[in-house]
């Protein structure tokens, strides 16, 4: 059985005639379980039990064990944790019925079983079978009702009952005869079997109440959770923060604390980005139903003060790396390439280039979508006007109105006395370009569609609307359109976007682009003679490129870096390739990292050894020869194993410990 050390079980042995058997027995089921870490056993019957389970209660026990009048007293005092009955089981029934014929001296004995739970058992069929008068007698655990069993029993002609302490103490006369309950090992285990799963769940439950308590504690935003009748279930400490409380304070109804809330609530619709005073202060507040159908389960309110939101966003800004200026560099001449795919992508976007229309660009990473919208912005009539290049992607929610639409001059104590512009202020007349339309979410889309349709934004913390002359380039590099059928991104705002779609092709559809951009790129990094061989373009070209140009570009970067003056050959493009694109199973945060470093180094031992000048960077040759004797040492001189390890061929490795003048006598 598993064992945790976060639950806790009681066991209460009712027992009291000095016999301490139970007891023992249940110890002994305690240790055989592996359960002595997590249990508390006493032994008490009756009222005596009732306080020593309350103060288990009170210590966090999660489920207590016990059975007869006892279990049932405990009940009725108002203990509020699960408890769990020693059940009645044939193998006790066995052994009451053997103990009975042996204290009544009887082979056929009338026998009478007190019990204050229905029994799961079929005793009377069972005593059928094998021929024995078996009576049971259900009672309350009271001395009135025992009492009444008893005479029962005794009208009955019962030689021998059969109960705990309460039935005992109420037997008078001789007859019947009294036997203790006999609680065997089956009903023991199982007892103590259900105590322990359900403290495990009520521990994991508590663990997860006190974890979401915590996380909710931490959230500097506040938090108000209010039941479907409006009482506040969660009041987080940033909110008592907010609104002036102390920690002690517990206001019952928002209507008490808020009223200006209660109302936004009362009307019961999803309230965003409301601005709301408090005690002259002046907070964004958001309202959230939790609805199922036309059933509304409850509402939670989250508010942070407009200052916060505008302190937070200029922190963001002042953490952003200094721009190049809102303006676009590129057009259609930057675009390399001479497919048909791409060609005809360029003369779509020439031909919208002339409009005010939302261009939506669709492509895979690194096929170049950001050019294209340069180009685009270079070829319209907005050229002379700003280029503002968004990535939606990098805009966390919780900053996407400060960073899309600013804060208004005036709006916070503290803010600056011009406010800040958002994004689309700073492209009036000029072009917004939203690369990865796709990762914002719900509420991000229906802002912009907001925008969009009303071409023009309100600062936040302002409700003076600035109206703007803006043209739109999106991006994607996912099927928008699959993602509208999923209902992960809004219908109207694709039909607003998607006025001219352009799908980008990526590499491997133009192949015959990949020897043009070869050369660019080459040319690009390196000015010294540089000559890709036919068999070399043909694997570039053969290459699959998921990365598109973006990768191609870093394989020739690192084939000019690595064969700088020498003719560059197939296998240099294969060891090159093989080292950017590493195993999908790598995992650099456990074991298989090993493996992929490995990959690595033999990557790169393989592809600068096969180059004659094995020269690839300043002061490699200290390098190189620092690492030819580390090895050697680790292989104490086994020249076999070094050559190995680094990769290269024995026969490459002798020259270059000649070259580097690298003896025996070193090692």
């Amino acid at each position: 059985m598993m064992q945790s050390s976060m639950e806790r079980i009681g066991i209460i042995v009712p027992d009291d005639i000095g016999d301490i058997g139970l007891y023992q027995d249940m110890l002994a089921m305690i240790s055989k379980l592996g359960l002595t870490h997590c249990v508390e056993i006493h032994h008490a019957a009756l009222e005596t039990a009732i306080p020593i389970a309350k103060r288990m209660e009170k210590k966090g026990v999660h489920a207590i064990v016990s059975r007869g009048a006892t279990l049932e007293l405990i009940k009725q005092s108002g203990i509020s944790i699960p408890l769990v009955n020693i059940p009645f089981h044939i193998s006790d029934l066995c052994a009451i019925i053997s103990q009975a014929k042996q204290h009544s001296g009887l082979d056929f004995p009338r026998i009478g079983i007190v019990t204050y739970q229905d029994i799961n058992l079929d005793i009377a069929a069972f005593a059928d079978l094998i021929h024995l008068d078996v009576r049971v007698y259900k009672s309350e655990a009271s001395s009135d009702s025992i009492r009444r069993v008893v005479k029962l029993a005794q009208s009955d002609g019962v030689d021998v009952l059969v109960g705990g302490v309460t039935t005992r103490k109420n037997i008078h006369s001789e007859r019947p005869l009294f036997l203790q309950y006999v609680s065997g090992e089956s009903s023991l285990e199982q007892a103590l079997r259900e105590g322990h799963t359900i403290a495990l769940a009520r521990s994991l439950e508590r663990l997860q109440a006190n974890h979401f308590k915590t996380t909710v504690g931490a959230i500097k935003e506040g938090i108000i959770s209010l039941d479907s009748e409006n009482h506040i279930t969660i009041l987080n400490t940033a909110a008592k923060k907010l609104l002036g409380l102390t920690e002690q304070d517990e206001p019952r109804t928002l209507k008490s604390l808020w009223p200006q809330i209660y109302e936004l609530v009362s009307a019961r619709q999803t309230v965003s980005d409301k601005l709301v005073h408090y005690h002259n202060q002046q907070f964004i507040v958001n309202v959230i139903k939790h609805q199922e159908a036309d059933l509304l389960h409850g509402v939670v309110i989250t508010f942070q003060k407009v200052e916060r939101i505008k302190q937070v966003a200029e922190l963001q800004i002042q953490k952003r790396p200094t721009s190049k200026g809102h303006t676009a560099d590129k057009s259609f001449d930057s675009i390399i390439g001479n497919s048909p795919a791409l060609q005809k992508a360029i003369q779509l976007c020439e031909a919208a280039a002339k409009t005010s229309s939302p261009i939506l660009l669709f492509g895979e990473t690194g096929t170049g979508k950001e050019i294209f919208a340069q180009a685009i912005h270079n070829a319209s009539l907005r050229q002379h006007c700003p280029f503002v290049a968004v990535n939606c992607a990098a805009i966390p929610p919780s900053l996407l109105e400060s960073e899309l639409f600013g804060y208004e001059e005036g709006a916070f104590t503290g803010a600056m006395k011009k406010g800040k512009p958002g994004f689309f202020e700073m492209a009036d007349t000029g072009t917004i370009f939203l690369d990865e339309i796709s990762a914002l979410d719900h509420y991000g889309q229906t802002r912009l569609l907001r925008v969009l349709q009303e071409k023009g934004v309100s600062r936040l913390g302002s409700s003076h609307y600035t109206p703007l002359d803006f043209r739109v380039i999106a991006a994607s590099n996912r099927d928008l359109w699959g993602m509208v059928k999923k209902g992960e991104f809004r219908e109207d705002l694709f039909y607003r976007l998607n006025v001219f779609p352009v799908l980008i092709a990526p590499l491997r559809e133009r192949r015959e682009d990949i020897p043009v951009l070869v050369e660019y790129f080459s040319g690009f990094y390196e000015k010294n003679i540089r000559i890709f061989s036919p068999d070399a373009i043909d694997a570039l070209a053969g290459g699959v490129w998921y990365g598109n140009i973006r990768e191609l570009q870093h394989c020739v970067q690192r084939l000019c870096f690595f064969h700088k003056n020498g003719l560059i050959r197939a296998k240099h493009v294969h060891a090159a390739m093989e080292y950017i694109r590493l195993p999908d199973w790598m995992d650099t945060t456990g074991g298989p990292a090993a493996i992929g470093k490995e990959v690595i180094e033999k990557s790169v031992s393989k592809e600068v050894a096969d180059s004659d000048e094995y020269a690839c960077c300043p002061a490699s040759s200290d390098c190189e020869r620092n690492r030819i004797i580390e090895t050697l040492r680790s292989t104490h001189g086994n020249q076999q194993k070094t050559s190995e390890i680094l990769g290269i061929h024995k026969t490459t490795l002798y020259r270059k410990m000649q070259r580097y003048g690298i003896k025996k006598v070193v090692l």
